[in-house]
C-alpha cells in the first residue's frame, strides 16, 4: 500500500502541528464551498502556513486528502456505541431507533455536506489508500448500529434478521450520502425532497424492508 500522511503522520511536534493547521483551515473552508472551488493559497492563507512549508510536505492539494480521510475515520471511531447508548437505545421502540438514528445522519450529513464529499470521493478514487484497520473500524461501527436494531428481532419479518438489519443500514446510509452529499448529480437532483422529509421516507423504507408492522 503507498504510503501517505494518514498513514504516517508526521513525527516532529511542529510539523504536526502544521499539519493540524492546514486540516483546521481546509475543514472549515468546507463548510460552504467543494473541495475542487478552494485553492490552496486560501487553504495557506486561513491556515497561516507559509507556501515553503506546505510544498514540503505535500506536492499537491489533494495530497491533503489522505490526511482529512484519516481526521474523519479518527472521528467516526469516537463515535462508537456506547453502553450509555446501549441504553438509551433499550429505552425506545424501534420506531424511534431508527428515527433518531436516521434523523441524526440526514443532519450530519447537510452540515458537513462538502467536508464528507471530499472524503467520500477520496475513498472511492483511492480504495488502495484505505487501511485494513479502517475498513475493520467502519464495519464494526455499522454491526454495532445493526445490534440496537436487532434487540428488536421479534418485529421483524424478514427471513434472514442479520443479513436484512445489515443491508438495510446500508441502504438508508448510501441513499442519504447521494441524495444530500452529492445532490448535484444528475439521479440525484431529479427529484426534490426536503431533508425532514427525506428522513421520514428513509425511516419508512428501513422498516419496510425489515418486514416490520407498523403500530397502531
Amino acid at each position: 500500500m503507498p504510503s501517505s500522511p494518514a498513514t504516517k503522520p508526521p513525527r516532529q511536534a511542529r510539523s504536526r502541528q502544521t499539519l493540524a493547521r492546514l486540516l483546521d483551515a481546509l475543514e472549515s473552508l468546507l463548510a460552504d464551498r467543494t473541495f475542487e472551488e478552494i485553492s490552496i493559497h486560501e487553504i495557506l492563507r486561513t491556515a497561516q502556513v507559509s507556501v515553503g512549508s506546505f510544498y514540503a510536505r505535500f506536492p499537491t492539494k489533494d495530497a491533503l486528502l489522505p490526511a482529512l480521510y484519516d481526521r474523519w475515520d479518527q472521528e467516526l471511531r469516537g463515535r462508537a456505541v456506547t453502553k450509555k447508548d446501549q441504553e438509551e437505545a433499550r429505552s425506545l421502540s424501534l420506531e424511534g431507533l431508527t428515527a433518531r438514528f436516521i434523523g441524526n445522519m440526514v443532519k450530519n450529513q447537510r452540515r458537513r455536506r462538502w467536508f464528507i464529499r471530499a472524503v467520500a470521493l477520496h475513498a472511492r478514487q483511492h480504495p488502495q489508500m484505505i487501511t485494513r484497520e479502517q475498513r475493520s473500524k467502519r464495519r464494526q461501527l455499522h454491526r454495532q448500529w445493526a445490534s440496537l436494531v436487532l434487540e428488536h428481532r421479534d418485529r421483524i419479518n424478514h427471513p434472514d434478521p442479520e443479513e436484512a438489519v445489515a443491508l438495510a443500514i446500508f441502504l438508508v446510509v448510501s441513499t442519504c450520502r447521494e441524495k444530500v452529499v452529492f445532490s448535484e448529480s444528475p439521479h440525484a437532483s431529479s427529484f426534490r425532497l426536503s431533508d425532514r422529509k427525506l428522513t421520514a421516507e428513509l425511516q419508512r423504507a428501513f422498516l419496510a424492508y425489515l418486514g416490520v408492522t407498523p403500530r397502531q
